[in-house]
């Protein structure tokens, strides 16, 4: 859809008027709503897709028993987090360059510190719910019993 639309004048930029060597960029494709709101479609698309393949691999034996609270808690604040994050960039481009917090830009700063963060809470529930999503007690038990045999299968 992106490469259907109308970009903005210049920009790809245009000769400077004081310096003919330097390119001077023009409207910028931020500023543009249809690139706003398909941009921000396709991020929560690809995030939203990411959630959708965890709880798609959190399903054993046709179940989402014990995990599915905490999956859904997890995947939107994962959402929210990438649209305030996109919201942060939006407002930047709009209002100027002049919002830092912890030495960075507000958009970086939503990026490393807070969106390249919120995945752990997946990460936290694969360790404090790992017996009940990945190797229950009755999982390994019969995992050993089944080494047993074959050990002494083969002796």
């Amino acid at each position: 859809m992106l490469a259907m639309t109308t970009p903005p004048a210049n920009v790809t930029g245009h000769a400077h008027d004081v310096y003919k060597t330097m390119l001077q960029g023009g409207t910028s494709m931020s500023m543009n709503s249809t690139t706003n709101i398909l941009a921000y479609l396709f991020g929560l698309c690809a995030t939203g897709l990411l959630c959708l393949f965890l709880t798609l691999g959190a399903i054993r034996k046709g179940k989402l028993d014990g995990i599915r609270p905490w999956l859904i808690i997890a995947s939107i604040t994962y959402l929210i987090v990438y649209s305030l994050t996109y919201y942060s960039d939006i407002s930047y481009v709009e209002t100027g360059h002049d919002r830092f917090f912890g030495g960075w830009p507000m958009p970086t700063a939503w990026m490393i510190y807070v969106m390249w963060s919120t995945p752990v809470l997946f990460v936290l529930i694969y360790i404090f719910k790992f017996r009940d999503w990945i190797l229950t007690v009755e999982d390994e038990s019969r995992f050993e019993e089944l080494v047993k045999a074959r050990r002494a299968a083969e002796s």
